[in-house]
């Protein structure tokens, strides 16, 4: 006979933004990748896309084609594109409720 377990399972104690990207992952709506953003340098016309589940998201910034810097880090806010100080490079924090459907990013 098997003892029952007493320990709560992971979405008993989740709390805060923790708990909101879980029940958004198990939705099938996001979930976190810290795996770098790739693709052609950004601009006003085609910024890079950062995808998250929130209305902000700390993103970091090494430069892009020929363009190298140190890693410099800033928040990005849904509604408005960020350039980075250093190369120019523009990004654009994308979400859910942007694209009308689930983003895996």
């Amino acid at each position: 006979m098997k003892a029952e377990s007493s320990s709560p399972v992971v979405e008993e104690w989740m709390v805060g933004r923790q708990r909101e990207e879980a029940e958004l992952e198990m939705a099938g709506v996001g979930g976190f990748n810290d795996t770098p953003a790739t693709g052609p340098f950004g601009t006003l016309d085609h910024p890079v896309k950062i995808y998250s589940s929130f209305n902000s998201r700390i993103v970091g910034c090494k430069g892009g084609d020929d363009v190298k810097h140190r890693l410099l880090w800033f928040q990005l806010h849904a509604g408005r594109k960020h350039m980075c100080n250093e190369c120019g490079q523009i990004f654009k924090l994308v979400t859910p409720a942007d694209e009308g459907v689930a983003q895996a990013h």
